[in-house]
């Protein structure tokens, strides 16, 4: 059967009514064809997510209207190993019995976490350079030093797919400690030698959203963010900055070597990556088009992706698309003028001239690499 996770918006409730709600959603879910699992609470952000085992989402919806008529805001099908891997159960946890009525424990645990986004960039050089052994040599060392770090600081893998690593956080201050931790030990090995750098991006946010992925949402601006993650530096949102506050951290006077984005410049990416994904693959986009999406002059533009991209318009896009044909390589893609026009050049010798250029290696000897 389906696993949900619901979002409940509560600003007049405490965790003794969460606790006594959940536990008429036990006594009456067999009359719904559901298994209500458990749940988390948020007091201070006033929300609540369970997660229930049913038929479909009108069986969740209608248990929870029967059992205390705190109908969802919001309901997704989720994977149960992405719930524990996000946020470390899918059972109640063990924790002693508060006193209310329901003999249940009063579960007071944020399902709110902070996510960093890794990305090993240079993987082509890196393949190119070296032979097949020492370049998986390598990028094992990154990828077990990644994983070692950020396990120290509890940091949770999620998911790994291709040259992305993603990591789960109860605590934002750990999170950032660990992404600094990461970098030290990537520059102790001497990996950046071999053109292997770690783009780091941490964002924050809830689980279930207007998305309909398991934080969908706070993961798509992490992976559009990371466009301003150069240089092998570290970004940090805005609702990242101001939760490290709330836990005595204070990024703005800190020494750390992060680079916090603030919620304007945040926005402005977030629309033009949005725009980019919607328009890079047709040969026709040029810096007039992206000028007129994002309602701005072309000075103002530049001077915009610039500062936050390190990139003028023109070579922003050729670089996005470039990403986006070692996307499509790494999938399996292995003909290269459907890549080229699959991604909006409008030749596959061009093409390949800038391929090699950027990545010191041909797309048809690196579709071979990856294969």
């Amino acid at each position: 059967m389906p696993i949900y996770m619901d979002r409940h918006n509560l600003p007049q409730v405490t965790a003794k009514d969460v606790a006594e709600a959940h536990a008429k959603d036990l006594q009456i879910q067999d009359q719904y064809g559901c298994r209500a699992l458990t749940y988390w609470f948020d007091e201070r952000r006033r929300t609540a997510f369970c997660l229930v085992e049913a038929p479909d989402e009108a069986s969740v919806e209608a248990m929870h209207n029967h059992a205390h008529g705190l109908v969802p805001h919001q309901i997704i099908e989720v994977n149960p190993h992405l719930v524990e891997s996000f946020l470390g159960r899918v059972t109640d946890p063990e924790i002693a019995k508060a006193d209310n009525s329901s003999g249940l424990p009063a579960i007071q645990e944020s399902a709110f976490r902070t996510l960093m986004l890794v990305t090993l960039k240079g993987a082509a050089v890196v393949l190119e350079k070296c032979n097949d052994a020492n370049a998986n040599k390598v990028i094992n060392i990154a990828t077990n030093q990644l994983r070692i770090t950020t396990g120290r600081f509890d940091g949770t893998g999620v998911e790994h797919t291709g040259s992305c690593f993603l990591f789960s956080f109860v605590s934002p201050t750990k999170a950032i400690t660990s992404a600094v931790e990461v970098q030290k030990s990537i520059a102790m090995h001497d990996i950046s030698a071999n053109a292997l750098q770690l783009q780091i991006v941490l964002n924050a946010g809830m689980p279930v959203t207007k998305n309909k992925d398991l934080f969908g949402e706070a993961l798509k601006v992490a992976k559009r963010l990371s466009v301003a993650a150069n240089d092998g530096n570290i970004l940090v949102t805005s609702s990242v900055k101001d939760w490290c506050r709330d836990e005595g951290l204070s990024l703005s006077k800190s020494r750390l070597p992060v680079k916090v984005i603030s919620a304007t410049d945040e926005t402005f990416l977030n629309r033009l990556i949005a725009f980019m994904e919607q328009q890079y693959h047709h040969s026709e986009l040029n810096i007039r088009l992206l000028t007129k999406a994002m309602h701005t002059s072309k000075s103002q533009l530049y001077r915009k992706m610039v500062s936050l991209t390190s990139l003028a318009p023109n070579d922003f896009i050729k670089e996005f698309r470039l990403q986006q044909a070692l996307h499509l390589m790494e999938k399996g893609e292995r003909h290269i003028a459907e890549v080229a026009y699959a991604t909006g050049f409008t030749s596959s010798s061009y093409f390949s001239k800038c391929f090699q250029k950027r990545f010191g290696v041909l797309p048809s000897h690196y579709a071979i690499l990856v294969a």
